[in-house]
């Protein structure tokens, strides 16, 4: 039989190994066993503006057979110089045109409004040699990738300049 000396020592080992768990367990994270560091946070970043899709209804036609010509927007009236046509950089535009005139007409924008000047943003509807006649419509859809003050015109020759047929596209940043 052990004696009382033993069963004492045996008691004392016990609650030795006892208490040292209890701090063991202490003094480990919340967590559990070591958790992965945490990654360092991004601040948000704002979400990035969409483009918008711009449609326009751009008539066009004679202020008088004998000129000016013009432009107008929807229904309203044909006018010399056309009206400005205000859109942002990257904006998906789609041009819709109706030749309400008695003449044959065309639509691009160009750097000028010049005789022979080149559409710029494949914006071109008709041309100088094929362009939209009377009671005909005509689409095109395109998007503006610099900012900037340009003219949109008919491409008729002699329409641009000796007609005045053309008006503001203003691009903005």
């Amino acid at each position: 039989m052990a004696s009382q000396k033993q069963v004492a020592a045996i008691i004392v080992g016990v609650l030795v190994i006892a208490i040292s768990l209890v701090v063991v367990i202490a003094l480990l994270p919340s967590g559990g066993p070591s958790a992965p560091p945490s990654q360092p946070s991004t601040p948000e970043q704002p979400e990035a503006l969409q483009p918008s899709t711009i449609r326009i209804n751009l008539n066009l036609g004679e202020v008088e057979l004998s000129g000016p010509y013009g432009f107008a927007l929807d229904d309203g009236k044909i006018n010399s110089p056309g009206p400005q046509i205000v859109v942002k950089v990257g904006d998906v535009i789609i041009i819709n045109v109706l030749n309400v005139g008695q003449l044959p007409h065309s639509f691009a924008i160009a750097a000028e409004a010049k005789e022979g000047a080149d559409p710029l943003f494949n914006s071109q509807i008709g041309s100088g040699s094929s362009p939209v006649v009377a009671g005909e419509t005509g689409t095109v859809t395109f998007t503006v990738g610099q900012a900037g003050t340009y003219s949109y015109i008919c491409q008729v020759p002699g329409h641009a300049t000796i007609f005045e047929m053309f008006g503001t596209f203003l691009v903005e940043a």
